[in-house]
């Protein structure tokens, strides 16, 4: 999933992904646009060839919100069938039909943030939604987007001329990848730019996600699988946040802790020989609530820390929601059962020495599987 700040994107990602990588189809070659035949392409060479398909759709004026790039080291194939396309908030009308969908694989080398299969969100002045699909360097309109999930992209800025290329944002992040792309060099990859998040008063600019999983993209995958994901600064290039986590490579039972809850980019207050690191929930789904995960600390090399640290669970004012025991791996009642909403903080407090020598660990229980790691600055 991609880890772009806000919830809106969630329901995005989920969108794309649904739709992922539709086929071109003989009703809708008066919208494919031309390129290349090389089929691993970068965002700004895969983006022109999209804009040109869009350019003559449904009076043409669109503008490109959002853009993804797979990775796969095996050719895969989906059905797809309308009824698959429709959920109880969103309808998606595909532009011809078809009864598959093959997605290329690629040994391209994965920090060159280059896919044979990209994925283009572009609005019209009128609000309407389509999506493009460039397939090995050939692009087509797959379909339009209608119904309330259409709404959310009201949210979302289109994706500025300056913004860096996936190539410069897998380079970005890849000193923190090079330890999971060398032990999984034909992981999964997926590479994802929002041009900016717009939510009441605030605004978040554009983003790139880069993801590396060592769960094939299958539609039968199995099994558990080790995720890479990072956020980078859409056009100065910094790395925002980083983590590595484990999750379901199914699609189908136990629900993925890393799918439904993610913290963002940690803030520290160190008061001499103590320190405070705030984490903030910037992604929160499948009413997950408090007591659906535990929290632990690990010093360097995985040994748990079982002591000199609290974790408590605070609303965005700062209200107290639930304190965690970390003997007995839980939280307080009745504030462990209160479902997560956006921007609440899971506050860690313990030792300054802990920062740069030990990382946050949160482990699903129950229905929710799968672990996600992050640092302590």
């Amino acid at each position: 999933m991609l880890y772009i700040g806000a919830a809106v994107a969630v329901v995005v990602v989920a969108l794309i992904v649904l739709v992922a990588f539709a086929p071109t189809s003989p009703s809708s070659s008066s919208n494919k646009g031309t390129g290349p035949t090389s089929s691993d392409l970068t965002y700004s060479q895969a983006e022109p060839i999209a804009a040109s398909s869009a350019s003559g759709f449904d009076g043409g004026g669109w503008a490109v919100l959002f853009a993804a790039g797979l990775d796969s080291n095996a050719s895969e194939t989906y059905p797809i069938n309308d009824t698959s396309l429709i959920s109880s908030n969103c309808t998606v009308t595909p532009i011809g039909s078809s009864g598959s969908v093959t997605l290329p694989s690629t040994n391209v080398s994965r920090s060159a943030g280059e896919a044979p299969a990209w994925e283009f969100a572009f609005r019209n002045a009128s609000d309407g939604i389509a999506i493009v699909t460039v397939l090995n360097g050939q692009g087509s309109v797959f379909g339009t987007i209608s119904g309330q999930c259409a709404d959310y992209f009201a949210f979302l800025s289109v994706i500025p001329s300056d913004v860096i290329d996936s190539s410069a944002a897998a380079a970005a992040v890849s000193v923190d990848a090079s330890s999971f792309l060398s032990t999984y060099p034909t992981a999964s990859a997926l590479f994802g730019v929002v041009g900016g998040i717009s939510f009441g008063i605030g605004h978040i600019g554009p983003e790139w996600s880069v993801e590396y999983s060592s769960c094939p993209l299958s539609p039968t995958a199995t099994g558990m699988g080790e995720v890479f994901n990072a956020t980078v600064n859409g056009t100065s290039g910094a790395v925002i946040f980083n983590q590595t986590t484990s999750e379901s490579c199914s699609s189908s039972g136990t629900t993925s802790l890393s799918d439904s809850v993610q913290f963002g980019a940690v803030t520290t207050y160190t008061n001499f020989t103590n320190t405070t690191w705030v984490f903030n929930a910037t992604t929160v789904a499948n009413d997950i609530a408090w007591d659906d995960f535990t929290v632990g600390i690990e010093s360097t090399g995985g040994v748990p820390v079982t002591s000199g640290w609290t974790a408590t669970a605070t609303n965005e004012s700062g209200g107290v929601i639930a304190t965690y025991n970390s003997t007995t791996n839980t939280w307080s009642s009745p504030g462990g059962a209160t479902p997560l909403v956006l921007y609440d903080h899971l506050v860690i407090s313990g030792s300054a020495a802990l920062g740069g020598a030990a990382s946050l660990v949160l482990t699903g229980v129950g229905t929710f599987g799968g672990t996600e790691t992050s640092g302590l600055p």
